[in-house]
């Protein structure tokens, strides 16, 4: 029987990774809903697609995580230490380790791709020096996510080296642990973090927008800092293990966690414009109600003004021309109209 401290915590990394499961699948279907009636040009459609692309990609690290903290919560459950860290470190945890250190990768530079796409719109109503800015920031992307994802691949070879049993080849091959590869890494990852952050910027002060919703859209691409300092903040866990082995299971969760924590900070700062769009429709479909109910209204009003005016003139005219009709002729209209004889002859002042 495990230690409830042990049992503890794997309940609690398998929480986690459930949640993080509900955010990237809640995120992404929220922002379909809203924008899928939306008029979207070219650059619209392939930002949209890639951010769809890296949600799903997401979703899918969660799930595969998710299944390996539920199995976490069962070796925990029987077995004490050290068979709970083998079991932790086993073959089967480092390869969904390595399969999802790819995913992550190629999630993470997509939603990049997916904001840059999206600038692309802006930049075309600019002046064409700015966009030289935009190109140089496209062609930085395209290199630096090429160049992680063979880096991080074929780092150690053969491939499966990466997930050995045998804990010396794992540490001197596997790219996991390996300091010089996540120090790249991570490099490229934050400078290009800050080079989607700071593209906006340049473009911002030049639309034709007001000043509301200009500080609007600078506070939404500001919560992709979070991406920067999740970057940060996982490059520090990864170091403290590196540089002093052994690489705990703690250390690979942490290091996992906050991976999750980068793309969901960078797929929700993607996605908030959204928000903007449905407040704006929401308000223009109460406005549009409130002068719907308001035309009804004074039409009623006026139809009953009208009605009634017709009444009275209906009124008169029968009055003057009974007036010189015979009493049979006055009988006959007092049948048909149901008034009296004398409210016909002497009608009553209103």
């Amino acid at each position: 029987m495990g230690s409830s401290s042990a049992v503890n915590a794997e309940r609690t990394q398998f929480g986690l990774m459930v949640f993080f499961t509900i955010l990237s699948v809640i995120i992404p279907v929220s922002r379909w809903l809203v924008m899928r009636k939306q008029l979207q040009v070219t650059t619209d459609k392939i930002s949209s697609g890639l951010f769809y692309f890296s949600s799903v990609l997401t979703t899918g690290i969660c799930i595969t995580i998710s299944i390996g903290a539920h199995d976490g919560v069962l070796n925990a459950q029987r077995l004490e230490e050290p068979e709970l860290t083998m079991a932790l470190l086993g073959t089967d945890v480092t390869r969904m380790f390595f399969l999802c250190g790819i995913i992550y990768l190629v999630a993470l530079w997509v939603i990049k791709g997916a904001f840059l796409s999206f600038y692309w719109r802006l930049f075309s109503r600019s002046q064409s020096k700015l966009r030289w800015v935009l190109y140089g920031a496209t062609a930085f992307w395209a290199c630096s996510s090429v160049g992680c994802f063979f880096y991080f691949v074929f780092w150690c070879f053969p491939i499966q080296n990466n997930w050995s049993p045998d804990p010396v080849i794992f540490t001197q091959c596997s790219v996991l642990p390996n300091l010089t590869h996540n120090t790249i890494t991570v490099f490229l990852n934050i400078s290009t973090d800050i080079m989607v952050l700071l593209v906006p910027l340049l473009i911002i002060p030049s639309l034709q927008l007001p000043m509301r919703e200009k500080i609007g859209l600078v506070g939404v691409f500001a919560i992709g800092a979070l991406s920067v300092i999740s970057s940060a903040t996982r490059y520090s866990i990864i170091y403290k293990f590196i540089t002093h082995p052994p690489m705990t299971p703690a250390g690979l969760k942490a290091q996992l966690l906050w991976s999750l924590i980068e793309l969901l900070a960078a797929i929700l700062a993607f996605s908030l414009p959204a928000c903007r769009v449905l407040i704006k429709r929401r308000a223009k479909a109460k406005t549009e109600k409130g002068t719907t109910t308001t035309a009804t209204a004074s039409s009623s009003k006026k139809k009953q003004t009208v009605s009634e005016g017709n009444i009275y003139i209906r009124h008169d005219i029968d009055v003057k021309s009974l007036s010189g009709s015979s009493n049979d002729d006055l009988e006959l209209a007092n049948l048909r109209s149901g008034t009296s004889h004398e409210e016909l002859v002497h009608p009553k002042v209103r």
